[in-house]
């Protein structure tokens, strides 16, 4: 199959060898290989391709959930999303139930931290062009980050080094939300984590 014959029957601007093989649409290994080399497309992971003139109207948010299911956005990368860190986060981080995986590809660099089904919450769906993607809420990313990160924040200082928005942190959790969130994990360090940023990221008074 030409390769110009081929991008009209994908609409989306990326393609896996499954959809295609579900829809009757044969490529050849060799087929890909030559597209590739020519810079026609770029391989995102095994099986899932984009194309190169079409890249940059998937985000890459909907890349990480399409990289690894289930998963969501969670620890540093929702922290910046939701405003509460000023750092621009060059990793994307998420949360899985999967083993903890690393992805780089043309997108950039995907983290993915392991949990138990059970902490698998937290999240709402967020909607792309091309597909949903999910996002911890403002208070599992705040649990997650202290889930993963509990030995490097043992004191204040630790935790100001994260330079985390007081006021927003203060006016933007709920409280409740956060205190059902901790419940599953029966963990009293966590619980002494969360609350040691709460005590150290304070509002600033006007």
């Amino acid at each position: 199959m030409k390769y110009h014959n081929f991008t009209k029957l994908v609409e989306k601007p990326y393609f896996t060898r499954q959809e295609l093989a579900l829809r009757g649409i044969s490529l050849y290994d060799a087929q890909l290989t030559l597209w590739l080399k020519n810079g026609y497309i770029e391989r995102v992971k095994r099986g899932f391709y984009v194309f190169a003139d079409r890249k940059n109207e998937l985000t890459p948010f909907e890349v990480a959930f399409f990289l690894y299911e289930p998963s969501y956005i969670s620890l540093e990368s929702a922290l910046s999303i939701h405003g509460l860190i000023p750092d621009m986060v060059q990793s994307v981080v998420s949360v899985a139930t999967k083993p903890t995986r690393r992805f780089t590809n043309t997108y950039g660099h995907f983290i993915y931290h392991t949990v138990s089904p059970k902490f698998f919450f937290g999240s709402v769906p967020k909607n792309g062009k091309y597909g949903k993607y999910l996002m911890a809420t403002p208070e599992k990313a705040i649990i997650d980050y202290a889930y993963f990160h509990r030995s490097r924040l043992q004191t204040q200082d630790d935790v100001r080094e994260l330079r985390l928005n007081g006021n927003l942190l203060h006016e933007m959790m709920d409280k409740e939300k956060l205190r059902k969130y901790l419940l599953p994990y029966e963990s009293p360090s966590l619980e002494r984590t969360v609350a040691l940023i709460f005590e150290t990221c304070l509002p600033t008074k006007n």
